[in-house]
């Protein structure tokens, strides 16, 4: 009997348009075998730092008899991964700051960056990801926000652009777009912002205990613009 994917993975297998991936990360393999198993992959990589979760990712393998399928080996990351092997990377369920030093590190050339989608999904410092999304060449073509266990995610979808991609300079943008990104206008963003708007409160708090009137500033107008999403967000309920 085929298991189903929690929300969190499916929203992950839905941004998947291509004959293989490479999952970072794997734990527990359940991504590739299911994509494997709905046809929507004919092969994959499965990598992660963890020798206990390479073993379940093993025993899943073998259990779905799928061991010609899906290669698993040892990665911290990127590193073990080889620039050919597949077009699509996802990189699911770990913090926002890991998935963005996995990236920083990754040697491969802007060449081989190039021809590849990114999956991304942060546990935790979204806007840490975004940042470095933004200022590193990145371009997010799509966001979709998931429920799963009462706790809001966010999957991206994005890709390397190389150098000549022109970033926004606009100073309030760039803040901004780390906490907005290209996030749907509908129903199920609105917790997620709300999450954001509280994580932002606690440092206008610091700001204005310490009178750090230029940040203070900045916040309140990230704030108010998220605050203002919200409501285009509950225009779209109508």
């Amino acid at each position: 009997i085929m298991f189903k994917l929690s929300e969190r993975l499916m929203s992950c297998a839905e941004f998947v348009n291509s004959e293989s991936i490479v999952d970072v990360g794997t734990d527990h393999a359940k991504l590739p075998i299911w994509l494997i198993k709905n046809n929507i992959i004919k092969y994959a990589y499965a990598c992660d730092i963890n020798k206990f979760s390479l073993e379940k990712s093993r025993k899943n393998i073998q259990k779905y008899d799928l061991d010609k399928k899906i290669k698993i080996f040892y990665s911290d990351g990127l590193s073990n991964v080889s620039e050919n092997m597949a077009k699509f990377i996802v990189i699911a369920g770990l913090g926002g700051e890991t998935i963005k030093n996995i990236l920083k590190n990754c040697t491969w050339s802007e060449k081989n960056k190039k021809n590849k989608k990114f999956v991304l999904q942060p546990t935790k410092y979204d806007h840490v990801l975004r940042d470095f999304l933004l200022k590193n060449n990145f371009e997010i073509i799509q966001e979709k926000i998931v429920n799963h266990n009462k706790y809001n995610y966010t999957t991206i979808l994005c890709e390397f652009l190389g150098k000549n991609y022109k970033n926004y300079k606009n100073y309030k943008f760039d803040k901004l777009y780390a906490f907005l990104g290209k996030i749907p206008a509908n129903k199920t963003s609105i917790e997620y912002i709300k999450k954001n708007i509280r994580y932002l409160e606690k440092f206008l708090f610091g700001a204005k205990i310490n009178k750090n009137t230029k940040y203070q500033i900045e916040i309140e107008s990230i704030i108010l613009d998220l605050k203002n999403f919200i409501k285009i967000c509950e225009k779209n309920l109508d």
